[in-house]
């Protein structure tokens, strides 16, 4: 079976701009850092707004390796530091509407994610997924999203991060949604572009997880079969049961290709342990100490 990773991409991206999320309030600080533009045009494209305005495609490379599309005039990307950029939509919506792309040297994801979520407050509920980082088939990446009461102001915030180059990159995404559905599309769908548009000079390898891959199996003591957990270093792999079945694995989770079962689990030096209906039973690494 063929994993489409781009499928579970979008589909992740997709849950991104969906829903009603709404409240909170927009990152003072990076509107009054009065960022300076950094607008790099290539060929005029024959792309249009909902005004009938040809737009031109607008190009950011960062000198940290990577690089996104936007359209221009409807986005406008600003410089706020060597290291964050962000690209600002610039037509009618129910506010504020941007991603900003920062690499944060010298961190893991989920420290660097918990830095902002800490501001979001309290009471807050967060929604958190996991899957292969955008513009990649191979990479890992966390989602952290704030929703609040539907009958807000349409705001939701979304962060995309993933370990990148001995530090993390991350997506901060801020949404307005309001009454017009199609104004609210529109906006999702110039969002979406330019973190669906990043390329990479260098992506190199992730190491957070080095430890993972393998083959882990145990053999059941009444009948004598071998079962076995596969698991390959791009996040893809397959359990080797009665009938072999393609997997996905993140951090704690592996989830069948087809969706339709998810398992927890947990690797304990040369040992992993995976919750099979309630009863966790223990994989050993093939080879280990050998």
């Amino acid at each position: 079976m063929v994993i489409d990773r781009k499928r579970i991409y979008i589909s992740i991206l997709i849950t991104v701009f969906s829903g009603a999320l709404a409240g909170c309030t927009v990152s003072l600080q990076k509107k009054e850092a009065a960022p300076k533009p950094a607008v790099r045009e290539t060929a005029e494209q024959d792309i249009t707004t909902q005004d009938n305005i040809k737009q031109d495609i607008g190009e950011h490379i960062s000198p940290d390796g990577w690089a996104v599309n936007y359209a221009v005039p409807v986005m406008v990307a600003h410089e706020i530091d060597e290291h964050t950029a962000s690209f600002v939509y610039l037509g009618e919506s129910a506010g504020t509407n941007m991603v900003t792309i920062s690499y944060v040297p010298g961190k893991q994801p989920e420290e660097a994610m918990t830095e902002i979520t800490d501001t979001w407050g309290d009471g807050e509920a967060i929604e958190r997924t996991e899957g292969f980082f955008p513009g990649t088939d191979d990479k890992w990446g966390y989602w952290r999203s704030i929703a609040q009461a539907e009958n807000g102001s349409g705001f939701s915030e979304t962060l995309i991060g993933g370990e990148y180059n001995e530090g993390v990159l991350l997506f901060d995404i801020v949404s307005h949604n309001g009454n017009d559905e199609e104004q609210n599309i529109t906006v999702s769908d110039h969002l979406a572009a330019v973190i669906d548009s990043i390329r990479y000079e260098n992506f190199g390898p992730q190491t957070m997880y080095e430890y993972y891959p393998g083959t882990y199996s145990r053999t059941d003591e009444d009948t004598g079969a071998v079962y076995s957990v596969i698991l390959n270093e791009d996040h893809t792999g397959r359990l080797a049961f009665q009938d072999n079945v393609d997997i996905i694995w993140g951090s704690y989770q592996i989830t069948t290709t087809d969706g339709d079962n998810v398992y927890e689990y947990t690797i304990e030096g040369d040992n992993l342990m995976l919750d099979q209906d309630g009863l966790w039973l223990t994989y050993a690494r093939e080879g280990a100490g050998s």
